[in-house]
């Protein structure tokens, strides 16, 4: 199929500084999301996000089908819930890297540093959830989307209005690299 425009009511933008812009498609049931981003990590993010404005608890879920970036082992695809789109917005993600198998992460406090979960080793391609109930979020990793196992669980206070969507980076703020997403 010719990819097209991402559904109503998805939408897209880069978040915090990339080096070059991103885009997002659709074709036969699948996101393909372009991006470049130094990472999502530290005090600040940056990458491609294709989301949607949430009220209240939800589960997000995806199979990351594939990413390809900088090639230094650390682009990742996965799902995120944040509080804003600002580069150092409160967030909670759980994605697949090129190199290190699952990273959930989250920034507990809006501008701080983001603390860190390594999760299994997969590799290629895997599936990635992130729930929230009330302010608790839950990382989640899948090798087959069925037998799902929590990572890591952190409370972050969000309130009103938050994002929930795909998120990728490349690693790099000069190269583009590309996710492709399913079953979301």
């Amino acid at each position: 199929p010719v990819p097209g425009p991402i559904p109503s009511p998805w939408q897209q933008q880069d978040v915090g500084s990339v080096g070059v812009p991103g885009n997002a498609t659709y074709a036969d049931s699948e996101f393909t999301v372009t991006g470049s981003g130094v990472d999502i990590w530290n005090v600040a993010d940056s990458f491609h996000f294709v989301y949607q404005p949430l009220l209240g608890n939800a589960v997000m879920t995806a199979k990351v089908e594939g990413l390809y970036g900088s090639g230094d082992g650390w682009p990742l695809a996965g799902v995120m819930i944040r509080q804003d789109l600002t580069g150092g917005s409160k967030e909670a993600l759980s994605a697949l890297t090129t190199g290190y198998g699952m990273s959930g992460d989250a920034r507990i406090t809006a501008n701080t540093s983001t603390v860190y979960q390594q999760g299994a080793l997969y590799y290629g391609s895997a599936w990635v959830r992130v729930t929230r109930t009330n302010n608790v979020f839950t990382a989640f990793q899948s090798a087959d989307g069925t037998n799902w196992q929590a990572y890591f669980t952190n409370t972050i206070n969000m309130s009103g209005t938050v994002y929930a969507g795909l998120a990728f980076t490349s690693h790099s703020n000069s190269l583009l690299g590309t996710a492709t997403f399913s079953h979301v």
